[in-house]
């Protein structure tokens, strides 16, 4: 994986940890000791991520650094496909806030794999550029 890609893997993979643990921006920003709207600005890309940020923004979230990584990188080898991304990253995101909720349902795991699974199967006609305009035809 390229450096670049891999900071925008982990960036997006915290966000969707912030998400799913529940805390608003707001309340990290507080405990961390930041201002007001740094956390959002940390997950938007806006302020560029260091490894203490991600490191505690974890620790307000109650998930374990080495636990994140292992769901983020744990493939190796071929660029995986978005089926097997999705179908490993869901249950790695939502084992990472295992003891924040109440446990999730295999059911729940297995509906969400196949709403993204649907969603990328559909990515690319929707990032297919849209057909030309017709010519437009001059009435004399």
């Amino acid at each position: 994986m390229k450096r670049e890609t891999e900071a925008n893997s982990v960036l997006h993979h915290l966000a969707v940890t912030v998400y799913v643990s529940g805390l608003k921006h707001r309340k990290i920003d507080t405990e961390i000791g930041w201002a007001r709207g740094t956390t959002n600005r940390v997950l938007k890309g806006q302020i560029e991520i260091k490894i203490r940020h991600l490191l505690e923004i974890l620790n307000v979230c109650k998930v374990p650094s080495a636990q994140f990584f292992a769901a983020i990188f744990r493939e190796t080898g071929a660029p995986a496909t978005a089926t097997r991304r999705i179908d490993s990253t869901v249950p790695g995101i939502l084992s990472l806030t295992a003891g924040l909720r109440p446990p999730v349902e295999l059911e729940l795991v297995s509906r969400l794999q196949k709403i993204f699974r649907d969603l990328a199967d559909q990515l690319p006609q929707v990032l297919a550029p849209p057909d030309p305009p017709p010519p437009h035809s001059r009435k004399n």
